[in-house]
C-alpha cells in the first residue's frame, strides 16, 4: 500500500516532551497548567462523569497506552478540550458519551488511540481549525467520527469499523481529506454527509453502497487512489527520464506531466476515480472519472506493439503502480545459418524450412503481407530512374512514426540530412543495386544494413503509395558482431511489423 501525508503529526508528541514541562497524573482531573505534558501512569475509569478536560493551551496528554473507561453515560467524555493545541496521544479510551471532544479546540491532535465503545461518536470536533486525526482506532460506536462545521482539515491512517450508526458523519463540513484509512461495518452507513461538499477520500476504502446523503446534490465527495507509473524496456529493464503524461480518457483534460527516475518510477499521484453528490446512485450515474489515459514518450523508444506516442488506458480503482513497456525504435536481428536452414534467430526462432540450393548471400526483412521482387527492389532516395529523391526519409519516418527522433531514418542513414551518408551495392538474385544507404547494424563494419523499397507498383517513393520497406544485410559467416559470433546482423525499425497492418516482420534468406 502507499502511505504519504502521515509524517507531519507522528513526532508531535516527542517534541512536545522536550519542550514543555512534563506532569505525572495517575487520576482522570482538569488539565489547567498551560504548556504541559501530562502523563498517564495507570489506567483511570471515572462513572457518569468526564475525565479529562483540558483547560489551558499547549497541553499534551500522554496515556502511554493505559485506558481510560466509564460505563457510557451521555454527555460525558475520555477526554475534551476548547483549547488551542491539545494533543492526545496513545491513548485507550473505552464506554463515555464522546471519546474526544474538540469544541474550538484549533490545531489539536489525537494520535496513536484507541476510541471504542461511545453511545455518541468516538470522535467529536466542532468549530475546531486545523484538527488532526491520525493512527487511530474508532470502533463499536455510535459513530465513529462526527465534524460539525470543520473545515480544510486532514486526516490519515484511520481504522473505522463497526459502529452502529455512520462510519464518518459531516455535518456542514467542506474540503476535509482523509488518506489511507478503512471505513467498515457501520449499521447505517460508512458515510454520512449533510450539508456537507468537496471532502475527498484518497487511498481509503469503505462500502460505496453505504453512502448516505440528507441535502441531495448539496452535498458530494471525491475518490481518489495512489498511483504511481513504471517504464521498463522489453527485457524488463528500467527506462529512466521518460516524459508520462496522464489524462482523464472521457474528458481529455490533463492530469499530470511526470518523469521517471533511474529505477524506471514516476512520483506517487492521486488519481481521481469518480465524484458522487447526493443526487447520485453509486454504480448508476456517478461522475466517473476513469479510465486514465497513460502516455509514455522517450527520444530512441516507443510503446511495444504500438506506434510511438500511443498510450495505454488504465482504470484507478486502487492505489497501484501501472507499468507500461516501450521498447527501441531499433530492433536488432541476428542469427547463425546452418547447412540450408535459418536458425537460432533472436526474435523469430526457425523460419525458413530446408531447401536443397546452395548457401545464403543476403538476409532480408519486410514488413508483414509486404511485396518481396528482387527485380523491384530499388534503393531509399532513388526512384526507379535512378534518379536521386529528396523526400524518400521523411516519408519514411512518417510511415513508421520515426519523424523528430533521435534515431529515425533520416538520422541512422542520412545524419539528419535528405541524402544517405553512406552507400554501397548489393546483388540480389543477380540484381545490382547501386547507392543503396547503409549503416552498420551495430558497433562494426563486419555487418551492415541497407534500406531499399519495392518499386513494382509505383515509380517514385511516397507515403500516398506506401510500397514496401526492406531491409537487407550480407550473410557473413561466422564473424563477430556486438553480441557473438554468428552468420548475419540486421537492425530493423521497431514499428516495421504494423507498416501494413500488420504484427509482425518476415524475414527471407536470398539463395545464391
Amino acid at each position: 500500500m502507499f502511505v504519504k501525508r502521515v509524517l507531519a503529526v507522528c513526532f508531535v508528541s516527542l517534541y512536545l516532551a522536550s519542550a514543555l514541562g512534563a506532569l505525572d497524573i495517575s487520576a482522570c482531573q482538569s488539565l489547567s497548567s498551560a504548556n504541559t505534558v501530562y502523563r498517564l501512569t495507570q489506567a483511570v475509569s471515572i462513572q457518569g462523569a468526564t475525565c479529562f478536560s483540558v483547560t489551558a493551551q499547549n497541553v499534551t496528554l500522554q496515556c502511554q497506552g493505559y485506558q481510560l473507561s466509564s460505563n457510557k453515560t451521555t454527555d460525558t467524555t475520555g477526554v475534551s478540550s476548547n483549547q488551542l493545541n491539545t494533543t492526545v496521544d496513545s491513548c485507550v479510551i473505552n464506554g463515555f458519551g464522546d471519546g474526544v471532544d474538540f469544541n474550538g479546540a484549533a490545531s489539536s491532535t489525537i494520535q496513536h488511540s484507541t476510541l471504542t465503545n461511545h453511545s455518541e461518536a468516538g470522535f467529536l470536533a466542532s468549530n475546531a481549525a486545523g484538527i488532526q486525526l491520525t493512527n487511530t482506532t474508532l470502533s463499536s460506536n455510535q459513530d465513529g467520527i462526527k465534524l460539525d462545521v470543520i473545515d480544510d482539515v486532514t486526516f490519515s491512517l484511520l481504522n473505522v469499523s463497526s459502529n452502529s450508526r455512520y462510519g464518518f458523519f459531516f455535518n456542514d463540513s467542506i474540503g476535509n481529506q482523509i488518506y489511507n484509512s478503512t471505513f467498515s461495518g457501520s449499521g447505517t452507513y460508512d458515510l454520512f454527509s449533510d450539508q456537507a461538499s468537496s471532502n475527498t477520500f484518497v487511498n481509503t476504502t469503505f462500502n460505496r453502497s453505504h453512502v448516505g446523503w440528507n441535502d441531495g446534490a448539496a452535498s458530494n465527495i471525491t475518490v481518489k487512489w495512489y498511483f504511481r507509473v513504471l517504464a521498463q524496456n522489453a527485457t524488463g529493464g528500467a527506462i529512466s527520464s521518460a516524459s508520462v503524461n496522464v489524462t482523464n480518457a472521457s474528458s481529455g483534460t490533463p492530469q499530470y506531466q511526470l518523469t521517471s527516475d533511474s529505477s524506471g518510477l514516476t512520483s506517487i499521484n492521486e488519481a481521481t476515480e469518480y465524484v458522487q453528490n447526493g443526487a447520485q446512485v453509486y454504480g448508476a450515474n456517478q461522475t466517473n472519472h476513469t479510465p486514465h489515459n497513460v502516455t509514455g514518450r522517450i527520444a530512441g523508444y516507443y510503446f511495444v506493439g504500438s506506434s510511438v506516442q500511443n498510450s495505454t488506458n488504465v482504470t484507478v480503482r486502487s492505489s497501484q503502480t501501472f507499468t507500461l513497456v516501450l521498447a527501441g525504435n531499433w530492433a536488432l536481428i541476428k542469427g547463425t545459418l546452418r547447412g540450408r536452414k535459418i536458425i537460432n534467430t533472436s526474435e523469430n526462432g526457425q523460419f525458413l524450412s530446408e531447401s536443397n540450393a546452395s548457401p545464403y548471400g543476403h538476409v532480408l526483412v519486410i514488413p508483414q503481407d509486404g511485396s518481396l521482387n528482387y527485380s523491384a527492389l530499388t534503393a531509399l532516395t532513388r526512384n526507379t530512374a535512378n534518379g536521386f529523391e529528396s523526400t524518400d526519409f521523411a516519408d519514411a519516418d512518417a510511415l513508421l512514426n520515426l519523424t523528430g527522433e533521435v534515431d529515425s531514418i533520416a538520422q541512422v542513414f542520412g545524419g539528419g540530412g535528405t541524402s544517405p551518408s553512406q552507400t554501397d551495392t548489393f546483388t540480389l538474385a543477380g540484381y545490382a543495386r547501386t547507392q543503396v544507404p547503409v549503416v552498420n547494424s551495430t558497433n562494426s563494419t563486419n555487418f551492415v544494413t541497407g534500406l531499399l523499397w519495392h518499386s513494382q507498383a509505383v515509380n517514385n517513393y511516397t507515403q500516398s503509395a506506401k510500397p514496401t520497406l526492406t531491409l537487407v544485410t550480407r550473410v557473413n559467416r561466422q564473424a563477430q558482431g556486438k553480441y557473438g559470433v554468428y552468420d548475419y546482423e540486421i537492425r530493423v525499425p521497431a514499428t516495421l511489423d504494423a507498416f501494413h497492418g500488420g504484427t509482425v516482420v518476415e524475414l527471407y534468406g536470398e539463395l545464391q
